[in-house]
């Protein structure tokens, strides 16, 4: 299995060399919500710990999100910077412009519907700086959801306490994407953002596997994730741009794997595998037949053994038939059983 190497997203300045101790930078991309970016900007410029520096970026929006980002410019003149890309490239794209911007030791990423918990920078800071073997500091995580009648509520979300990220990261990322403090010379060491819309945040993750980065977990609830409105990215998780990102994820999450020498076996790998299968299937459904047989002859060639007939059967099916078609009768024998299930339920 290949991949694709992507070059360092555009749309911001050359890398700032400046590093300011003790200083976390907060890059945050944005595009068009101006009164949830208010919310999380609040979040950070709230935290009890006084080394802060905020870095909006503007990717492309085109409602009141501008002049939000002028009236907080006005307002925390010291602490609030921002840069616009005038075409809507992703989340990968937009964080990798505000990271060439960057000035401290820390960085921590947020994105602009989520919300830092008070206290989160210090007490990530102070375990950084009683662990100095680690890069990353991590802990509790919650998200908020909507119901029909529009209140909304809290769910904790189950975080894994490991002080690698591989093997955790075949079955899944361990976290949110602001729940992470890391030092900036990690940052530094792993380098650009892709400019992935989808999954970005699993290939990243993965590069930092790949360095073999050390993680240290605490015991405090670091933010919220929101999930109360429709225009969340990983809403449209079945569309044809999220298939191609998390094809090219998983194929780099294998190659860092492989570059550092982490077996490729264990309940984990299992899963990833045959997640890979059934995205290699929806690649056929949704018309990307070209992905989805690199992807399936890929998955194939490292899956365990007991996987090894369903594969040769898929194969053979896809080599008659092509692989769209491969793909949409997988599809439609999915549903049905989807659908005999809930009827014996």
């Amino acid at each position: 299995m290949r991949w694709t190497k992507f070059v360092a997203c555009g749309g911001g300045p050359v890398r700032d060399p400046v590093l300011i101790p003790d200083l976390v930078s907060t890059v945050i991309p944005v595009h068009n919500r101006p009164d949830l970016l208010q919310q999380a900007v609040a979040s950070v410029l709230g935290q009890n710990w006084p080394h802060i520096e905020v870095i909006v970026v503007d990717d492309g929006s085109d409602d009141a999100t501008p002049a939000m980002i002028a009236w907080l410019r006005v307002r925390h003149p010291d602490r609030f910077r921002a840069i616009r890309r005038e075409r809507a490239g992703g989340p990968g794209a937009a964080r990798e412009a505000g990271r060439g911007l960057v000035r401290g030791e820390f960085v921590q990423y947020l994105d602009s519907d989520d919300t830092l918990a008070p206290g989160k920078l210090r007490s990530q800071v102070e375990a950084l700086r009683r662990h100095p073997a680690c890069d990353i500091c991590y802990g509790r995580e919650q998200a908020m959801y909507r119901r029909r009648d529009g209140s909304e509520y809290v769910v904790p979300h189950d975080v894994p306490v490991i002080d690698r990220l591989f093997p955790r990261l075949f079955f899944d990322r361990p976290w949110f994407t602001f729940n992470p403090l890391y030092r900036r010379a990690i940052v530094d060491r792993v380098g650009p953002w892709t400019p992935l819309w989808f999954s970005e945040d699993i290939e990243y993750d993965s590069r930092m596997a790949a360095a073999d980065t050390r993680l240290c977990y605490i015991d405090v609830l670091t933010g919220t994730l929101s999930r109360t409105g429709r225009d969340h990215l990983t809403s449209r998780a079945l569309s044809r741009q999220a298939l191609i990102g998390w094809t090219y994820a998983h194929e780099a999450i294998l190659a860092n794997a492989r570059r550092c020498g982490v077996p490729l076996a264990g309940p984990e790998f299992e899963w990833l595998t045959t997640a890979m299968f059934a995205v290699a299937r929806q690649c056929g459904a949704a018309g990307l037949a070209t992905l989805s047989e690199r992807l399936f002859e890929g998955t194939r060639a490292i899956a365990t053994r007991p996987a090894a007939p369903a594969f040769r059967v898929y194969r053979a099916v896809a080599r008659r038939i092509g692989w769209r078609a491969a793909g949409v009768l997988a599809r439609c024998l999915d549903q049905a059983r989807a659908w005999g299930r809930r009827r014996r339920s």
